[in-house]
């Protein structure tokens, strides 16, 4: 479970008490994707005593310029200083949770700056330093798009897992495919209507997931997104064998 969708996690009062809410019905794994800016001293504690089970801190750029041109009135050095401070708080409780990813993404400004990235943090504690591919948001947004460089260009179309792996809720219930349906175009469902395995097993889900076996060129936003489940993926691979077979009906 993520508990993120469009926005930081950290601004929602309630996060705290979601998690332990989620952890406390066995919910498998919970995770949380933060930029850090919010990260304090205070947030630091209670993230490492809410039962969160993985946290991904997002820092897109090695250097000062880099950072604060992508990340819009952030300032590096406060959110480094977040970044080391919870770390510090992790190894003061002796806790192995959350595990704890620093990330960057690859795409036009910090494509210059990875390898300055993996070198500058490699001796800080995390459990993994990550560099990402760029997401292109489905190509929705054009300012998004022009940050992507020829590395994250729009892949061949091809099946996603995502329909079979998970779906995504908005804050008012509607449910949507994912992340890139960020204005719920595609809306599956509603929970103030229906349970989850409802529309999990539901007409419009199942229309979503023919589309991927059969084509996902007409299917919004899919038809646009550059990541999708590759074909050398075991998922993939499966699915590109479903094609041919539907194919040849």
């Amino acid at each position: 479970m993520y508990l993120q969708l469009f926005g930081e996690p950290l601004l929602n009062p309630n996060v705290f008490e979601m998690i332990r809410y989620a952890k406390e019905r066995t919910v498998y794994e919970v995770v949380m994707n933060t930029n850090a800016t919010l990260l304090d001293e205070n947030s630091a504690s209670r993230v490492v005593t809410s039962g969160l089970d993985r946290i991904v801190l997002s820092f897109e750029g090695s250097s000062r310029e880099t950072y604060e041109q992508i990340r819009r009135n952030a300032r590096y050095e406060s959110t480094l200083k977040n970044i080391q401070g919870f770390l510090r708080t992790k190894k003061a409780t002796g806790s192995k949770k959350p595990f704890t990813i620093l990330q960057t993404i690859r795409m036009k400004p910090t494509a210059r700056e990875v390898d300055l990235f993996l070198a500058r943090f490699e001796d800080l504690p995390v459990d993994r330093l990550f560099v990402g591919d760029f997401d292109n948001w489905a190509n929705q947004v054009e300012a998004i798009t022009t940050l992507q460089t020829d590395r994250n260009a729009l892949r061949q179309a091809f099946p996603c897992a995502d329909p079979w792996r998970g779906i995504a809720v908005c804050w008012d219930g509607r449910v949507i495919p994912c992340c890139r349906d960020f204005d719920a175009r595609c809306t599956l469902g509603d929970l103030n209507d229906s349970t989850l395995l409802e529309i999990w097993n539901g007409v419009n889900m199942v229309e979503l997931r023919q589309s991927h076996v059969s084509s996902i060129e007409g299917a919004f936003p899919c038809r646009q997104c550059n990541q999708t489940t590759p074909f050398a993926s075991p998922v993939g691979i499966m699915f590109s064998a479903l094609r041919r077979m539907v194919g040849r009906i």
